[in-house]
């Protein structure tokens, strides 16, 4: 498998990857003492991350060429991440998200931010591909 940052599929294993490392990291310095264990901890890195998937996910939307299929892989893969990352931060934090106090509403507006982005991104790549097209005439010259 070639290793293709524009690939959705990619994006999503990169930002759930991130996504395990930080929690990883975290309950290793929370079980050294070093931090205070805060169970909404885990609902924050998976909003970040979610909200790291879904700017870069939109960003390199414009580089695709067949844009209809890249954007249902891309929605699959935005749900699927925010249904495992969302999973195993309650597992982690024994926290459902209408629990983890305003996660519910910061789940639901970076869900609304991602398809206001990808929306745009695709609005604007065929802004552009419509200029690309279109013929520009030089005007007649007028003799005076």
């Amino acid at each position: 498998m070639k290793l293709n940052p524009e690939d959705p599929k990619m994006q999503g294993i990169i930002a759930f990857a991130g996504f395990i490392a930080i929690i990883a990291l975290y309950s290793l310095v929370k079980s050294m003492g070093i931090v205070e264990s805060t169970p909404k901890f885990y609902w924050l890195s998976a909003a970040s991350f979610m909200l790291l998937f879904s700017v870069g996910n939109s960003v390199m939307s414009l580089t695709d060429h067949v844009s209809n299929n890249y954007w249902g892989i891309s929605i699959f893969v935005y749900v699927s991440l925010a249904v495992l990352s969302g999973l195993i931060a309650y597992l982690a934090s024994n926290l459902s998200v209408y629990e983890a106090g305003s996660y519910k509403f910061i789940y639901f507006v970076i869900t609304f931010g991602y398809l206001v982005f990808i929306s745009i991104m695709g609005f604007m790549k065929k802004i552009v591909a419509f200029a690309q097209k279109e013929v520009w005439n030089q005007p007649k010259i007028r003799r005076r």
